[in-house]
């Protein structure tokens, strides 16, 4: 059931002393950036989830439209940046009240931990927006441990990361999710005494844009080019130029490293390569797998073909430092 604001005391994160803690100079630049860079800025109409009393977005056009869905009415109705205000609890009905193909772009600042089915919400959430929209997500390990979920407090910070991911890529209306975050740095215990709040300053930003329909595929048949490929250098990715990097293969109960030969590979790690960019549309349109390919070369063997990544951050864990 939605309610208006006022008619309960309101369920879900309280944002006012975590935004506190968490928006400090680092944290904020990072979240502007992302929010100028991703979302649109005029004539547009966004919807931010579980939204504080604090406006986090920075400030645009007075022609952008927010609508704010959350359950605690005394915090929505402090926040001046949002246009319109819809009370539910999304837990108890994770559904969103909105036509679908409506909105330009979607944000989600610090509340992700506290949804009990977020798979759900983020599927809800790609129905409501238009094609090519984004979804925004901002979280941190610095939660409300009384109202995070309880499986949210027994993982670790890349398990946090994983769920995350997944939820984006379960609805399978997502396209390619690009997640990065604010590095930790070691400080003294007196340092951290002297100044606490900044060791709070770790947050992560995750987000993809919703798929434009079925047939993004259409036309992906012909034979993508190698212009590089002439140059005759094995360690030069033929299709973007990029020198690959040294790759350790890990050792598992998979036997990765059985099934390629080699302790090392050299892998092309370009986001902007054609063959990375093409393979997200490539596997969607044939498989319907939200995922991409790199291009590698194999010293090993001598020869180079496709190596399989969910992420654009998947395998950068193995890259090895040449001198």
């Amino acid at each position: 059931m939605r309610e208006s604001i006022g008619e309960n005391e309101g369920r879900g994160l309280e944002k006012g002393p975590l935004l506190e803690k968490l928006l400090h100079p680092a944290a904020t630049a990072m979240i502007h950036v992302a929010c100028e860079e991703l979302l649109p800025d005029e004539n547009a109409h966004l919807l931010e989830l579980l939204p504080g009393p604090v406006n986090v977005m920075p400030g645009g056009d007075a022609s952008l439209v927010v609508t704010g869905l959350g359950g605690r009415p005394d915090e929505l109705s402090r926040n001046d940046g949002l246009s319109h205000r819809v009370l539910a609890d999304l837990n108890a009905e994770p559904s969103l009240p909105f036509r679908s193909d409506f909105f330009d772009g979607a944000v989600f600042f610090f509340g992700v931990e506290t949804l009990h089915t977020p798979d759900a919400v983020f599927e809800e959430v790609a129905r409501v927006l238009k094609p090519g929209a984004v979804f925004l997500v901002v979280y941190s390990p610095v939660t409300d441990e009384a109202r995070s979920h309880s499986r949210w407090k027994l993982m670790e910070d890349q398990d946090r990361l994983s769920t995350v991911v997944s939820s984006f890529e379960k609805g399978k209306s997502f396209g390619p999710v690009t997640a990065y975050g604010t590095k930790k740095r070691y400080r003294s215990e007196a340092s951290r005494k002297h100044r606490p709040v900044r060791e709070q300053a770790h947050v992560w930003i995750a987000y993809a844009k919703n798929r434009t329909g079925v047939g993004r595929g259409e036309g992906l048949s012909g034979k993508l080019e190698r212009p590089y490929e002439e140059e005759g250098d094995p360690l030069q990715c033929p299709y973007c130029g990029d020198r690959l990097k040294k790759y350790e293969v890990p050792h598992s109960a998979y036997e990765i490293d059985y099934w390629y030969e080699a302790d090392y590979l050299y892998i092309c790690f370009n986001d902007e390569c054609p063959y990375f960019e093409r393979g997200w549309e490539w596997m969607w349109s044939k498989m319907r797998r939200n995922v991409s390919y790199r291009h590698m070369y194999n010293p090993t063997t001598h020869k180079s073909g496709p190596i399989p990544v969910p992420t654009n951050y998947a395998l950068r864990d193995g890259i090895v430092e040449e001198s």
